[in-house]
């Protein structure tokens, strides 16, 4: 059985968001490669085999260089006087005050809001329209994107917020509107707002010029990217005669970190602003290897026209297609 200690979390328990804080981190990490191995081994079932294979004898696990503060993306649930993230397997909004886990910067947005909302409200200001807020920090400068999400365009009613924001966070680069008039748990609606700075995030990373859109993907755990590309490069034994095929791509990071080490990158990704960052960072850094293909990966396999030495696949948290495995 794992040792408990006491969580750092107030809300441990209630809030989604975190499994395994009243255990050590490195029995977190056994559970974790445990689970993984159970997972592959469950997959390989109809597979005709003398003996099962052990994942977990075969799986190097790499630590995250702090369990705290890891996460440079977050979003944040604002449902009548709640502000917080959702429970464990459920749609209702547990209140946080903090998150032990986000980056700091995204903390202190969160209390800005949290007491500028309440000032509202206490006015008598209707604030009902202020659904969501997303925060993006750059995993090496720090420089912060806040994007707020509203279900009318009033741009007016963050007037203020804003001033207070960039009164009190330096780091802050960029501030978006996004109108979302749709069902209240989807992300992101088709229309988006620049109010303060760039629309876009942009920074230097592992010596790559990287830009990040609001709602495109790019991994939470901004201290273990350039880790993360490493390992990947020497598990896939890459050579300059390899063509890679990159699953999943996001917005090309790790495919232009790939592109140093093989002949040609195929970059499957579906998210038309993930592509579309793609597109700019292959071509703020001059990289002329790299195919980028604008499909779901089930959709796009069958034109691949040329011979796959190696894949990296990175899929979202439903996994694989049943098609692509």
């Amino acid at each position: 059985d794992p040792t408990v200690v006491f969580p750092k979390c107030s809300v441990f328990g209630k809030c989604g968001g975190c499994h395994y804080q009243h255990v050590p981190y490195s029995e977190q990490l056994d559970i974790k490669l445990k689970q993984y191995s159970d997972s592959l081994s469950s997959q390989l079932n109809d597979i005709p085999s003398k003996m099962p294979f052990d994942f977990s004898k075969s799986v190097e696990i790499l630590p995250s260089l702090s369990p705290w503060d890891y996460r440079y993306k977050s979003q944040f649930i604002i449902k009548n006087e709640i502000i917080g993230l959702s429970a464990a397997r459920s749609q209702t909004v547990v209140n946080i005050d903090n998150c032990s886990v986000q980056h700091p910067l995204s903390n202190t947005v969160l209390t800005i809001i949290r007491t500028w909302l309440t000032k509202q409200r206490e006015k008598g200001v209707d604030c009902s329209q202020f659904s969501q807020f997303f925060t993006r920090v750059s995993p090496c400068s720090t420089q912060l994107m806040v994007g707020f999400i509203s279900k009318i365009d009033d741009k007016l009613f963050f007037k203020d917020l804003c001033r207070q924001l960039l009164n009190e966070i330096p780091e802050l680069a960029s501030i978006l509107l996004n109108i979302n008039t749709g069902d209240e748990w989807d992300l992101f609606g088709s229309e988006t707002t620049l109010l303060h700075g760039d629309e876009k995030l942009y920074f230097s990373y592992a010596g790559i010029k990287l830009q990040q859109s609001l709602d495109s993907f790019v991994q939470a755990n901004g201290l273990m990217l350039e880790t993360f590309w490493k390992k990947a490069t020497d598990l896939l034994a890459l050579s300059k005669t390899d063509t890679l095929l990159d699953c999943y791509s996001g917005t090309g990071g790790m495919s232009i970190y790939f592109s140093k080490f093989v002949k040609d990158v195929i970059c499957i990704e579906s998210s038309a602003s993930s592509i579309n960052d793609a597109r700019e960072n292959i071509a703020e850094n001059d990289i002329t290897n790299i195919r980028l293909i604008h499909k779901k990966a089930e959709d796009a396999l069958g034109s691949i026209d040329v011979q796959l030495d190696a894949v990296c696949t990175n899929p979202p948290r439903a996994g694989l297609h049943s098609s692509v495995k």
